[in-house]
C-alpha cells in the first residue's frame, strides 16, 4: 500500500484512507487517515470530499468496502476481494500489486491524451490545407470535390495507425 500511496502523491493526488481497521500509518496527515470506520462512515467521507468538489477513487476489496466502491466517483476493487466488492466497483485490478497497476493506468493514460493531441494537430493541418485546395484557395491548382471526399476518406489511415501505435509501442 505505501509504493501506492507514494505513487498517488507523486502524481499531486491527494490521498484518503478511510480503513475498517486501525487507524493506518503510511505517510497520510491524521486527519486525512480514520480507522474502524463502518461502512456508512466511509460512504460519508466519500459525500463529504465529493461535496468539496474533488472527484474521489475509492479502492477497496471487501464486502464493508461496496458502499463507498459505489458511491464514489471510480470505485476499485482489488481482484482478491469479495465478489460483491468487484462487482460494485468500476474497475476491477486483477494485479496483486495495486502500485504496478496504478503506474501502468497512468502511462496508458500519458500515451492516450498524447495521441488525442497528435490526432487533433494532425487533423488541423489536413483541413486546413485540404479544405483550401478544395475551395480553390490556392489559384492554379483546384481539385475536384469527389476527390476531396475520397482524400478525407483516406486523412483518417494516420489517425488509425496512431491509435495503433499505442498498441505497437506499448504506449
Amino acid at each position: 500500500a505505501r509504493a501506492a500511496i507514494d505513487l498517488l502523491q507523486r502524481q499531486g493526488i491527494q490521498v484518503h484512507i478511510v480503513s475498517g481497521d486501525a487507524p493506518p500509518v503510511l505517510g497520510i496527515p491524521s486527519v486525512c487517515a480514520v480507522g474502524g470506520c463502518l461502512p456508512t462512515v466511509k460512504v460519508a467521507r466519500v459525500r463529504a470530499l465529493q461535496a468539496t468538489g474533488a472527484r474521489v477513487m475509492f479502492v477497496g476489496d471487501g464486502t464493508n468496502d461496496t458502499p463507498a466502491l459505489a458511491a464514489a466517483d471510480i470505485g476499485i476493487a482489488m481482484g482478491s476481494g469479495t465478489d460483491v466488492a468487484r462487482s460494485a466497483a468500476d474497475v476491477v485490478i486483477l494485479a496483486p500489486d495495486l502500485a504496478r497497476a496504478l503506474e501502468a493506468l497512468f502511462r496508458l493514460s500519458r500515451g492516450a491524451v498524447r495521441r488525442v493531441y497528435l490526432n487533433f494537430a494532425w487533423s488541423f493541418v489536413y483541413n486546413l490545407f485540404a479544405v483550401s485546395l478544395a475551395a480553390g484557395a490556392f489559384l492554379k491548382v483546384r481539385i475536384a470535390p469527389e476527390y476531396a471526399g475520397l482524400g478525407e476518406m483516406v486523412s483518417i489511415v494516420p489517425v488509425i495507425l496512431v491509435a495503433w501505435s499505442m498498441w505497437i509501442l506499448k504506449y
